[in-house]
């Protein structure tokens, strides 16, 4: 349901600087008089050219899928949120403030889950083993505040026996993931905390208001997760968040992506403000947009390990997908950025921004790495083929010529020397 008038959105959109906002969204082909070209972002691989921005009616058409509508609709469809939400979103670019009432149901949702991260600080003060985590970590009060951490006790049902003494009702609990209930066992049939015994760190929308929650076990259980999030809910889908996007995000700066909470916690409290986190997950087409309508220099900060890698060469393609021209951070010394800083300061990561390579550059140069460093003539062979796809499958003409370049000097030549001494 709408909660505003005609009137006031037809006077917010005039104030709205709409081309600028859709090629922040989506990457220009060609520009005309009159439209703009673009790639249908709801097709991939459609590179007809059939998706039109026109200048005059401030409208858009896909004349091969069918969509069309104005920006709010076009805000909607990219980011998968309801009218309300864009709106409200969009309005903070013009200056002119469209607040929407929200449904009883979010607000619901909102109020328990803001009961129970000040429920969660309540028990980290309470807690030495906690506390002791955090002091192990380094991290300060004043960090401690501003991420609003706090803990989970371990008891089956410390969380959820509260709220339901404060009012609260078991069915909005549940639809925001603070409670489970027990399927199997001498429990079977009760609800019990979802989080227990782990640092919890709230996770926020872009209106600063609390959707989920991360958790890291003090547990010494092998089979517990050691990172887990809240379930997706009606707040909450994780492709389409990213952990501290309410922390005020510039484009003054470049937007330091890293996979983890506590690597963005790391980098706040060394001073470096513009980060951000995809928790753990592969980037999705969601956040690569919602990045890109921060700024257009993003720096992958991913974990220096084969999984990270794994992951940088994913978030190469969205970036591509997406008009991103982004970059990618060498860690070296240290599997982590928490961990990089914790060993070597501030100053060396900083550093290591300022020399961080082209995304694509970065994808190159470690298949070459990886390549050198294979321990069979199978394992190097499956390298290859896949240096070999990344490359032909590059859009860029002069970069597949450079990197072909490479593969012919630093790799063919290297491989044809052992296939020699191995004859």
């Amino acid at each position: 349901m709408n909660v505003f008038t005609d009137e006031q959105v037809a006077v917010w959109k005039s104030q709205l600087e709409q081309e600028h906002i859709i090629s922040k969204m989506l990457s220009v082909i060609k520009v005309f008089k009159d439209s703009l070209i673009f790639d249908c972002p709801f097709e991939f691989g459609n590179e007809a050219e059939t998706f039109i921005w026109n200048r005059e009616t401030e409208t858009f058409k896909c004349w091969n899928c069918g969509a069309e509508g104005d920006i709010i609709k076009l805000y909607m469809m990219m980011r998968s949120i309801d009218y309300p939400q864009a709106v409200s979103e969009l309005s903070k670019k013009t200056g002119v403030t469209l607040e929407t009432k929200p449904e009883t149901d979010t607000v619901q949702l909102i109020e328990a889950n803001k009961y129970a991260a000040d429920y969660y600080k309540k028990q980290l003060k309470k807690n030495t083993a906690a506390l002791n985590y955090l002091l192990k970590r380094d991290i300060a009060e004043e960090t401690k505040e501003v991420f609003s951490i706090g803990y989970a006790p371990d008891a089956l049902e410390g969380l959820y026996r509260k709220m339901i003494s404060e009012g609260f009702v078991t069915d909005v609990l549940e639809r925001a993931g603070l409670i489970v209930k027990v399927k199997n066992g001498t429990n079977a049939g009760n609800y019990i905390d979802r989080f227990k015994n782990r640092i919890m760190i709230p996770i926020y929308n872009t209106r600063k208001e609390i959707i989920a929650f991360g958790g890291r076990t003090l547990s010494n259980d092998k089979k517990q997760a050691k990172y887990m999030n809240s379930p997706e809910t009606p707040l909450f889908q994780k492709r389409k968040t990213l952990f501290a996007c309410n922390e005020g995000l510039s484009s003054d700066s470049p937007i330091i992506l890293t996979e983890g909470y506590f690597d963005v916690i790391s980098l706040y409290q060394s001073g470096i403000r513009n980060s951000a986190a995809t928790m753990g997950t592969a980037l999705s087409v969601y956040q690569a947009r919602l990045l890109n309508m921060i700024s257009d220099n993003t720096i992958i900060a991913y974990d220096a390990d084969n999984a990270g890698f794994k992951a940088v060469m994913d978030a190469g393609l969205i970036f591509r997908q997406t008009g991103i021209s982004g970059k990618a951070l060498k860690i070296e010394g240290a599997k982590y950025p928490d961990e990089f800083i914790e060993k070597f300061g501030a100053d060396r990561f900083i550093k290591a921004i300022n020399t961080a390579e082209d995304v694509s550059d970065y994808i190159f140069n470690g298949l070459k790495k990886k390549y050198r460093q294979a321990n069979s003539k199978e394992s190097q062979m499956c390298t290859f083929a896949e240096l070999a796809r990344f490359v032909s499958r590059h859009p860029s003409s002069l970069k597949r010529s450079a990197y072909l370049s490479g593969i012919d000097t630093a790799l063919y030549q290297l491989w044809l020397t052992k296939q020699i001494k191995e004859a």
